[in-house]
């Protein structure tokens, strides 16, 4: 039975360390390797400057989300890599070179072989949108947006030339057919309503 964690320190906490498969870190061979459970561990080893590393558990980081770490090669010269990329690449196969890991239970910091797998672009989106993790990006809930679900129906009721609608609410005359055809902005009554309430 598969056990779901909520966060990532029931993730710390958990009983099953027994079972873990370990395998070096690909290009950091005798240095440090990954577990099957998404932990990194660095080997015991003198470093460049005579000092003994005892071996140990690293822990990881946020990166935009993301569970990273810090690796170090033999030069001293450094590295900060991903973690459910480090597990992917050394547990994962990888036939179709896609060139994303995706979390399938769209939990970034559970980097567990079993909870990732490799994927395009497209796939990567796809999933996201399917199991919730994309907030709706339309009217002014997008980043990017100029104008207002007011500003929206103002430009379809309008009775002046796109040109005109263009210059006044500095967007393309472009955009000003797409909001009079129905093309964006179709949800500016919807969120004019909301806003009124």
């Amino acid at each position: 039975m598969k056990k779901i964690f909520d966060s990532y320190s029931d993730f710390l906490q958990r009983q099953d360390k027994v079972d873990e498969e370990w395998v070096s870190v690909i290009g950091f061979e005798g240095l440090y390797e990954v577990s099957d459970m998404g932990e990194i561990k660095s080997l015991g080893r003198v470093n460049i400057y005579g000092r003994l590393l005892a071996p140990r558990i690293l822990r990881s980081r946020n990166l935009k989300e993301y569970r990273s770490v810090t690796l170090y090669f033999r030069d001293g010269s450094r590295s900060q890599r991903l973690v459910h990329r480090i597990v992917g690449v050394a547990f994962l196969e990888n036939p179709f070179n896609k060139p994303y890991v995706n979390h399938l239970n769209g939990k970034k910091w559970d980097n567990r072989k079993v909870n990732i797998a490799w994927s395009t672009q497209k796939e990567n989106m796809v999933h996201a949108s399917e199991i919730g993790l994309l907030a709706d990006q339309q009217g002014s809930n997008n980043s990017n947006c100029k104008l207002t679900a007011v500003d929206a129906i103002a430009i379809k009721n309008s009775v002046l030339r796109s040109d005109d609608l263009a210059a006044r609410y500095n967007i393309s005359v472009g955009h000003v057919k797409d909001i009079r055809g129905g093309r964006k902005w179709k949800c500016a009554e919807e969120e004019a309503a909301i806003v009124k309430e």
